[in-house]
């Protein structure tokens, strides 16, 4: 039961101790305080028996235009990491061309860092965040990007095993903080039917400076160890790092805490492996925050690794490598608009993310038939803008339900923060990337053989997890 005081503005929850009380801010969304303000829930008190331990921070950003410098500041600096973590990083199939000979053992291990850190970084990084604030944890995402782009460029000396490591660990850590910080963003700062819109455009940034990476790193490959790219890369970072400084608006430091004991506050500073086996345990018993990440997973794991090596494929079937590379700019485009598209829908429609999803699966998995068709039976295989126009639509429409499961799982988080859901979610789909980078490393004919056959059977997977969730549960910190 609610019951909420509109002169004290003062909400007070009776029912699951989650929370004793919590207080709002009104907040001036622009000149017209009159029109224009509303109310947020600030930050939430939790209950001495609750998860005591992730009491959070929020954005305080009041006003609707430092909301939209925010997302556009963390457009810029997610869309330079992500850039600077797929260009400088080798992965599966270009190890072979970009260095020489004697590093592309050692270089075969470089997926192995997304891993490593992921599952050691994903956990106290969402804690790092709720309890310093999307400022800080983005300036220190930032200066680990920068360092790790600055060794990267000390590679143009002379070939190091070590330097492009080192360059790797550091360029992981730094991405790792992209997915959760997309969440928290939409959390705080943005209210009920805007937040699929702040996530898509986030979503799209990092998203696009991945494949731009790729792209840059397939169209230079022979120009080892591509100096110009590497030290652009590098002073757009340290430019990101002055913007955050400079621009991005600070957040309160002070914490609230609805029991003042020291008892509570040293329960709360207090990092322990049990809290971490805790954090895993109470993921795996919310079944529904399993469904999710599962379909994210089977949508993403798959299928990503497949647009990584299409050049590949176009060449089995007698197309030119041109085609390929065409594909792998316009795909990104046609991602995003699809992205931006769909989510603008589902924020005039609240509530309709989980059919949304299934509407864009249930769409890529018909055009992925026609893909599948056409690499493995010749008489299918016609004309290139036919198979063209099947992959500008299979795989966009898959990737676009990436930021509406990522809000899926903020909505169905409880009693975990929404950015801790979306980073676990998100370390499932990277397990399940790497392990399919290292089939292929094993088995080189799996690619042309049957990853497109894969590829449709996980799109239809993640359709069946997606349709095994429950009614939506209305358990977001702000409403």
């Amino acid at each position: 039961m609610v019951f909420i005081d509109v002169d004290k503005k003062l909400l007070i929850v009776l029912g699951p101790e989650v929370y004793r009380k919590t207080e709002t801010l009104n907040l001036s969304a622009g000149a017209d305080e009159k029109n224009d303000s509303f109310d947020i829930q600030s930050t939430p008190c939790y209950s001495e028996l609750s998860f005591e331990h992730l009491v959070k921070l929020p954005a305080n950003i009041p006003e609707r235009e430092r909301r939209v410098c925010v997302v556009i500041l963390l457009s810029i600096t997610f869309f330079s990491q992500m850039f600077s973590r797929d260009f400088c990083i080798t992965f599966f199939e270009p190890t072979s061309i970009d260095l020489s000979q004697r590093l592309q053992t050692p270089l075969s291990l470089f997926p192995i860092w997304n891993i490593v850190v992921g599952v050691f970084l994903t956990v106290p990084v969402c804690m790092f965040i709720n309890k310093y604030g999307i400022r800080t944890c983005l300036l220190y995402s930032c200066a680990l990007s920068s360092l790790g782009v600055g060794v990267r460029c000390l590679s143009i000396i002379g070939d190091s095993a070590f330097i492009l490591h080192v360059s790797a660990l550091f360029l992981s850590s730094a991405s790792i903080v992209v997915k959760p910080l997309t969440v928290t963003v939409s959390t705080c700062c943005f209210l009920t039917g805007e937040r699929n819109m702040a996530t898509g455009f986030l979503t799209c940034a990092s998203m696009a400076g991945a494949a731009a990476g790729l792209l840059v790193k397939s169209i230079l490959r022979q120009e080892q160890p591509y100096p110009q790219p590497a030290v652009i890369s590098f002073f757009a970072n340290l430019v990101c790092v002055l913007l955050t400084y400079y621009m991005f608006p600070h957040e309160p430091n002070k914490r609230k805490y609805c029991d003042q004991s020291s008892d509570t506050k040293q329960k709360y500073d207090m990092h322990s492996v049990s809290f971490l086996l805790q954090t895993v345990l109470k993921s795996i018993q919310n079944s529904d925050l399993v469904y999710i990440a599962l379909s994210y997973a089977c949508s993403n794991a798959v299928s990503w690794p497949w647009y990584q090596m299409i050049d590949i494929t176009y060449l089995k079937v007698g197309f030119p490598q041109s085609v390929g590379k065409d594909c792998r700019l316009w795909l990104i485009f046609h991602t995003c608009a699809l992205t931006l598209s769909v989510c603008w829908l589902a924020d005039r429609l609240v509530g309709s993310n989980k059919r949304f999803v299934i509407l864009c699966h249930c769409l890529a998995a018909v055009f992925m038939v026609r893909v599948v068709l056409a690499l493995c039976v010749k008489s299918f295989r016609r004309t290139t803008k036919s198979l063209v126009f099947s992959i500008m639509f299979a795989f966009p429409l898959s990737w676009t339900t990436q930021s509406l499961l990522y809000e899926l799982a903020a909505d169905y988080a409880h009693p975990l923060p929404e950015n801790m859901a979306v980073g676990l979610i998100c370390l499932l789909e990277t397990l399940c990337e790497n392990c399919m980078y290292f089939l292929l490393y094993a088995f080189p004919k799996l690619h042309l053989n049957w990853l497109h056959v894969i590829t449709f059977i996980a799109g239809l997977l993640s359709i069946i997890f997606i349709m095994l969730l429950g009614r939506r549960k209305v358990f977001r910190y702000y409403n």
